[in-house]
């Protein structure tokens, strides 16, 4: 596969229209206006909101186009929405293709970063990257108390994981030959790469992931990380258990997604089995884990077998031996 050139690494629309569909709506009702069956029309049939809708439905959660209305017609909505339209307009402003370089910075050279990105106003305000075969989108919900630096942030980290989703195909043809249970175990590592996207957005292993956090962020991720030989045990009796069968379908997701938390150990796991491959191997030596998992746990591991304690003077936990011998020879 040839490198994609420097123009090609970075392909990014923005598209605003859902939030400016909502905001409208609002003013309209604020002023004494009606409400036209145009003006939700323009809501729901909008790029932004049918993508959403989509992702919805794929993660099992309705999206019903009366629950939104209650919604944009709230009076908590309505009282945030300058707020909101200041938001809106100040995001429009930032300046996402350096947050596509930031993030293309760790990532491998095959990688690109093609994405629409939509800022939304939505129930929940989390914003999330959403891939998929119909094309990558980066949703992120309108926030008045993000600064400038969390939203870069915020931005680049899901940038990231638009460029690591398209290195799935490279992914899948090293996986190919291997055993059903081991793919899938495999499947769950791409988790990781929520570490390695709080790497990208800090902008290296020497910045603090939540340097640009609210204290309470610092502090959760600061205790987090003291847990973090527990966590690393965690990940590995879950990926054990899928490649050794003890985990029904249902289980399995419920157990993938229980070590998502806010932060949990997928993110800081990755970020510190990154942060010591790079130490140890270079940028590219930790780039080249994103196009296999099982890079980033044997160069951990062996990196662990130099040293075997970490900067905080604690001895960090290995991958168990099983585990490396399962995923190295193949099959269970």
């Amino acid at each position: 596969m040839d490198n994609p050139s420097e123009q090609e690494r970075a392909q990014l629309t923005v598209n605003g229209d859902e939030a400016n569909a909502v905001l409208t709506i609002i003013a309209r009702r604020g002023s004494g206006q009606a409400i036209g069956e145009t003006d939700w029309v323009r809501l729901f049939c909008c790029e932004p909101y049918q993508w959403m809708k989509t992702r919805e439905s794929e993660l099992g959660v309705a999206l019903t186009e009366g629950d939104f209305v209650r919604f944009v017609l709230s009076p908590e909505l309505a009282g945030d929405a300058l707020e909101l339209r200041r938001t809106l307009d100040q995001w429009r402003g930032a300046d996402f293709r350096a947050c596509s370089v930031q993030a293309l910075d760790y990532l491998p050279p095959q990688a690109c970063i093609r994405a629409k990105i939509f800022p939304v106003i939505k129930p929940q305000r989390n914003s999330f990257a959403h891939c998929c075969d119909a094309g990558s989108a980066v949703f992120l919900a309108l926030d008045p108390r993000l600064t400038p630096q969390q939203l870069r942030n915020m931005i680049t980290h899901e940038l990231h994981h638009v460029g690591v989703y398209e290195l799935w195909d490279i992914r899948a043809r090293r996986y190919r030959n291997l055993a059903a249970n081991l793919r899938t175990a495999l499947a769950w590592m791409d988790a990781f790469s929520e570490g390695m996207a709080m790497l990208a957005a800090a902008g290296g292993a020497h910045i603090h992931p939540q340097a640009a956090g609210t204290p309470e962020d610092r502090e959760r991720w600061d205790r987090d990380m003291a847990d973090f030989n527990a966590n690393l045990k965690r990940v590995d009796r879950f990926l054990l258990d899928i490649i050794e069968s003890r985990l029904p379908p249902a289980e399995t997701e419920a157990a993938g997604r229980s070590l998502f938390g806010v932060q949990g150990p997928w993110y800081t796991v990755g970020w510190k089995m990154a942060s010591i491959v790079e130490s140890c191997y270079g940028r590219e030596g930790l780039l080249e884990c994103m196009l296999d998992w099982r890079l980033l746990l044997a160069r951990y591991n062996a990196a662990m077998c130099k040293s075997t304690v970490g900067s905080e003077g604690k001895r960090l936990t290995l991958w168990s031996p099983l585990l490396l011998q399962y995923l190295m020879n193949g099959e269970p």
